[in-house]
């Protein structure tokens, strides 16, 4: 049998989710190898052989076809299989987009995340997944699957395991050998990081965390925020743990906190759970604040003070139970959460509504529901198209 034959044939068998494990470690080792391209899928065929095909409505089929179709890797396969099924409904176009999509990118990176993906393809990936980006500005996908991590030298670095990426503990004596990664996380998902020294991250919808790979002796422990994170630092009273955000700093030794980030919200707020932080302005503007255990510390991006008041930690820290409590929060305010949660786009056309101050608390409830609730307490008239929604 010709190699060209037998790929075809594997691709097809995997479609339908009848591989042996050897069969699975045979297409790894082609896709690592280059020898899986576009003339071993055969679409018409593999959508004939399917033994149960997924039932899309048109809005969804039609969303994920045009999805797959804007990476330029997939234009000859667009053209083609327009071509195959021009009299099909579009359905049946989805179905085409999805396979060949899915066996070549999205099924593979699933089954076998760190897969080096075409960097054309990158921004594809990460709209709906975990990626951590290396220091020599590799993406790579992240999933809940257990896999080695290395560095650009080779050397194993980590490894995934239970939706958390954990970092061997181990400490550098000399600066250079330091290397940042950046984890992104997108909206609608959430993900955990174990640090070098034991520092446990807990990462919210829409974050980005930058930190070091390992630990320099004789200095201080340094990340960088943008979004929300719940941080369990490891004590270490010779290097403080500091996490840099756009607004402010927090320093502390060993302690749990949340920090809130967002680029886009109004405030950077800080709730101390256990031990003790200081708050500070890199450009020392802003006078140093200390919290205690059950205090909230914030400052407003367009003022120069940050305040302290005391707060109910089950309003800073539900998120990381996928429960949302709201408490005397503006509408718009209310919005920029349900995008991160849902990953949808609202967009708010009732300019009066911007101001009002909500109380709720959701849990698993879709965006269907929430906002059902939205128009009982509100009467908010509301149109949701796919992963849009207008208020009107």
């Amino acid at each position: 049998m010709s190699e060209d034959k037998r790929i075809s044939q594997l691709i097809e068998r995997f479609a339908n989710n009848t591989c042996s494990e050897a069969e699975i470690e045979e297409i790894i080792h082609l896709i690592q190898s280059n020898k899986v391209s576009e003339s071993h899928i055969d679409v018409e065929r593999i959508l004939k052989s399917l033994k149960r095909p997924e039932i899309l409505d048109d809005d969804r089929a039609e969303k994920i076809y045009n999805k797959i179709i804007k990476s330029t890797n997939f234009n000859k396969v667009h053209k083609r299989t327009t071509k195959i099924f021009s009299k099909n409904t579009i359905e049946i176009l989805a179905y085409a987009a999805v396979f060949v999509g899915i066996i070549s990118l999205a099924i593979l990176n699933n089954y076998f995340p760190f897969i080096n993906s075409d960097p054309s393809l990158n921004s594809l990936i990460s709209e709906e997944n975990v990626t951590l980006e290396l220091t020599n500005g590799e993406v790579e996908v992240i999933n809940q699957n257990a896999n080695l991590i290395a560095n650009k030298e080779g050397e194993v670095i980590g490894e995934i395991k239970n939706n958390t990426l954990i970092y061997n503990a181990q400490v550098s004596k000399v600066d250079s050998l330091i290397e940042y990664n950046t984890i992104n996380v997108p909206y609608g998902k959430k993900f955990e990081l174990s640090l070098a020294d034991g520092t446990r991250v807990k990462m919210n919808a829409g974050t980005s965390l930058k930190f070091p790979t390992n630990f320099s002796n004789g200095k201080s422990r340094v990340v960088y925020l943008q979004g929300e994170a719940f941080f369990n630092v490891s004590k270490d009273k010779d290097h403080p743990f500091i996490v840099k955000t756009e607004n402010m700093d927090v320093e502390v030794l060993g302690t749990e906190f949340n920090v809130s980030a967002y680029d886009n919200d109004l405030q950077t707020a800080v709730f101390l759970v256990e031990g003790s932080v200081e708050l500070t302005k890199e450009d020392k503007a802003v006078a140093p604040v200390l919290l205690v255990p059950g205090q909230l510390g914030s400052i407003y991006h367009d003022r120069k003070v940050i305040s302290v008041e005391k707060g109910i930690s089950n309003i800073y820290t539900s998120w990381m139970d996928g429960k949302l409590i709201l408490r005397n929060v503006k509408f718009n305010e209310l919005l920029k959460k349900l995008e991160r949660r849902f990953n949808v786009s609202i967009e708010n056309k009732n300019n009066q509504l911007g101001d009002e101050i909500f109380n709720a608390n959701f849990g698993d409830e879709s965006i269907e529901m929430v906002f059902k609730y939205l128009k009982e307490i509100q009467e908010i008239n509301y149109e949701i198209e796919g992963d849009k929604i207008v208020i009107k």
